[in-house]
């Protein structure tokens, strides 16, 4: 997958942790970059505006889906759901269904031209308002996603062989330690707003960083089907990779390490971490950080079912 592109790159240069080309790197050039994963929308007359009782307008529901983020989705790990009718007043049509191919995200390529991601069509048919009506009743019919989704976050620390500044007249550092760093996401709803490095020994540096839900849709763990029960509500899943030779150790809610999950309160959560740094030395090393979640969105459209005389 195009992802996997991306990935291969940014290893390449984590494991090259603290030579020249890392410095190459530009932050905020390897993505196309927006809030948004799929995006749902009906397709004109698929639900009609209006339709009659008694079993005489037969009608279908189309939901287009676009990938408008930077995360290819399997097919299988996306689903597709009708609700806000009753299934055995409308005929008991299928209300749960998967795409039919997967859904490559957005790609921005080599030249810097953004190639858009897949958009396919899921079909849902054999809807029949089956009951006799006095006048006319106004519901809404809906359709949700449940899919996998993921972000990448690219950023850099500064790494210097006098970390803390203690060798008198040291001038023409190549970059700084203790301030914000420029962060650069891949097109997500979860995103990386904010990270903040600052060195606090000789050979260990802390950085923190903010995780946010800009999106309109809702977060869960990955893999749990979108519950939005209190235990998988708003749930992330983290990996870090520095590239550089030492221990690294973050803090997540279940363990610390490498990679975990955290629970995100009001859309936020700050991440800390300490690396160690074996051998010191004067660069820049370019960091990736991968989130994981499951994701829901939905679109809504009005239908009025009418009595037929």
């Amino acid at each position: 997958m195009r992802k996997e592109v991306i990935l291969i790159l940014v290893t390449f240069f984590l494991l090259i942790g603290g030579q020249k080309c890392a410095e190459e790197v530009e932050i905020g050039t390897a993505f196309a970059g927006g809030s948004q994963g799929l995006v749902l929308s009906f397709t004109e007359g698929a639900p009609p505006t209006e339709v009659f009782d008694q079993g005489r307008y037969p009608f279908s529901v189309k939901v287009k889906v676009e990938n408008k983020g930077e995360w290819d989705i399997s097919k299988d790990d996306v689903t597709i759901t009708i609700s806000g009718i009753s299934p055995e007043i409308f005929n008991n049509p299928t209300l749960v269904k998967k795409p039919n191919v997967d859904l490559a995200g957005v790609e921005k390529d080599i030249q810097g031209n953004i190639v858009s991601g897949t958009t396919t069509y899921v079909d849902f048919s054999g809807f029949n308002y089956k009951d006799e009506i006095a006048g006319s009743v106004d519901l809404t019919i809906k359709a949700d996603a449940c899919y996998k989704y993921g972000t990448n976050v690219n950023s850099k620390l500064c790494v210097l062989k006098d970390l803390l500044g203690r060798v008198a007249g040291a001038t023409n550092a190549i970059c700084v330690v203790n301030e914000a760093k420029a962060v650069e996401n891949s097109g997500a709803p979860v995103q990386v707003v904010e990270l903040k490095e600052r060195a606090i020994e000789n050979n260990k540096i802390m950085f923190t960083f903010v995780i946010q839900h800009v999106g309109t849709g809702d977060v869960s763990e990955l893999g749990s089907n979108c519950d939005s029960s209190l235990a998988k509500r708003d749930k992330v899943k983290v990996k870090v990779n520095t590239g550089i030779s030492g221990d690294l150790s973050c803090s997540f809610d279940d363990k610390t390490g490498s990679e975990g999950t955290v629970t995100l309160y009001g859309g936020k959560r700050l991440v800390s971490c300490t690396q160690t740094i074996n051998t010191l030395a004067d660069y820049e090393q370019l960091i990736n950080i991968e989130l994981k979640y499951d994701y829901k969105n939905s679109v809504t459209a009005p239908l009025r079912v009418s009595h037929l005389s």
